[in-house]
């Protein structure tokens, strides 16, 4: 049987001449890696809907037991042109798609987490510049990861211990924590909507040492993350 969902492309990659291997977050059946033939036909576009944080609909089958699945059509189900055109957005898009491809686990499935991607890339797509999107959403995903860092309800948060996952008062006798400062960010982030982030008032050295932090805070969970390629290709863009 057929299905048909509303899916979000995270990574691909080629597989032999005129195929090739993607990993998609459906609403449906969560993230699935998927066989997509015909790449290179002269009249196809499936290699620019494949693209990282494509907002897409798939018709597929699903196999149990297999963890790779055969899709038979993907459309285009938002514009998201910008995405791929903007050099800055495409860049983040990378970034984040690589993220994801790297903590998102085989069949895995939030509908919550779906609908928080789908606006989000949505958000990236209408922004005339993303600035502090990227930072935005990885202070979100911890939420929706489960790991989302503790409050000390008895004590003001002065830093966030990375390999504990709490808010401090007293500055941690190891190297693996913000500086008030950057606990003060990531408090503000948690709290905005897209646009408040957006718009708020952020220096080139704190943005990039917020980013540092946040990877090594999910570097701790996720030991797939030790190298993420596009983040430095991202920052020399995002900064330049």
């Amino acid at each position: 049987m057929i299905l048909t969902s509303e899916a979000i492309a995270i990574h691909w990659v080629r597989y032999g001449d005129n195929a090739a291997v993607a990993h998609f977050f459906t609403r449906l059946h969560g993230y699935q890696s998927f066989m997509v033939r015909g790449l290179s036909t002269k009249r196809s576009s499936k290699r620019q809907l494949l693209q990282p944080l494509s907002l897409l609909e798939a018709d597929y089958r699903i196999q149990a037991q297999r963890d790779l699945q055969r899709v038979h059509a993907i459309r285009r189900a938002a514009v998201t042109g910008s995405i791929q055109t903007d050099i800055v957005k495409t860049s983040l898009a990378l970034f984040l798609g690589e993220f994801m491809y790297r903590t998102f686990e085989q069949h895995y499935t939030n509908g919550p987490l779906f609908d928080y991607l789908w606006q989000a890339i949505l958000h990236l797509e209408q922004a005339s510049y993303p600035a502090n999107l990227h930072l935005k959403i990885l202070v979100d995903l911890t939420r929706f990861y489960g790991i989302q860092p503790q409050e000390d309800p008895l004590h003001a948060a002065t830093y966030l211990d990375l390999e504990t996952g709490r808010f401090v008062a007293i500055r941690p006798g190891h190297p693996y924590h913000t500086s008030p400062e950057q606990t003060r960010l990531f408090q503000a982030l948690s709290g905005m909507n897209f646009a408040e982030a957006q718009a708020l008032n952020v220096s080139r050295q704190l943005r990039s040492e917020m980013l540092d932090r946040l990877i090594e805070y999910y570097q701790i969970r996720y030991p797939g993350l030790n190298k993420l390629n596009s983040r430095d290709v991202f920052e020399s863009i995002f900064d330049a």
